[in-house]
């Protein structure tokens, strides 16, 4: 069972509380999405982006995502489905994913998908990442949550022979904890991938989630983008252009 199936309510309230948002909305079959077919659209590649926590659908208009992208990939199209909080609530982000965007999109002919994910939305993608890698052509990842501080903690001080492991320990039995201890055990064991330049990485040195350092450290130094600031909209898209500058796609 993949971590999305076993992602726990308790974990979902801790998320929503790290990113400082209350509530979430109810899921819907299929799901609510935007298109934007690109100005030399040629049907080849779709770039599907999963929204944060307290954005919606409209943020990476809003945040010029789109037009960014276009002016470096103008054949490229976009779709992004309505992927909220409730979704991981529930526990079906993954096969509403999968049935709405994907299945459709290779049945169009799309002979590349790459997930770029802000935030939650960033786990989101290392979720289907982890499911079914085969499948996307690669993945930008912005600022993601991948899990509490003190478990980054705790895998960084095992991983540095300090330690004891954190997926012996009886502080992470707990089956919302042991989730993040499969995402991040799939993360390590997954050095051929991780390092294969299909993986880009994002974040502010001072963005409130933690967990970035850990996983740049298994990244190529070439996929992974620091710059100034916070976990904020404007940060992100400074990020979302400096990538575009390395030509990631």
């Amino acid at each position: 069972m993949d971590v999305l199936s076993r992602f726990s309510l308790l974990k979902a309230c801790l998320v929503m509380w790290v990113l400082g948002v209350t509530g979430c909305a109810s899921t819907q079959s299929p799901m609510p999405m935007l298109s934007y077919t690109g100005p030399q659209s040629d049907g080849k590649t779709l770039v599907v982006a999963l929204r944060g926590i307290g954005g919606s659908v409209k943020s990476f208009e809003k945040y010029h995502f789109i037009s960014d992208l276009h002016r470096h990939y103008p054949s490229f199209d976009v779709m992004i489905p309505d992927a909220h909080f409730g979704y991981y609530k529930e526990k079906n982000l993954r096969d509403r994913l999968e049935e709405d965007v994907f299945k459709p999109a290779r049945a169009q002919g799309y002979k590349k998908i790459w997930l770029v994910g802000i935030s939650l939305g960033g786990l989101g993608s290392l979720i289907n990442f982890q499911c079914c890698e085969s499948e996307f052509a690669g993945a930008v990842l912005i600022a993601p949550y991948s899990g509490e501080a003190e478990l980054h903690q705790d895998i960084e001080t095992y991983l540095a022979g300090s330690g004891p492991s954190p997926w012996e320990s009886a502080r992470w039995q707990e089956e919302d904890s042991k989730d993040f201890l499969a995402l991040w055990a799939w993360i390590l064991d997954n050095g051929a991938l991780f390092s294969s330049g299909r993986i880009w990485l994002g974040y502010g040195d001072k963005d409130r989630l933690s967990g970035h350092e850990l996983l740049a450290s298994r990244l190529p130094e070439k996929n992974v983008i620091r710059v100034k600031g916070g976990h904020k909209a404007k940060v992100f898209s400074s990020i979302w252009n400096d990538i575009l500058e390395q030509k990631p796609f």
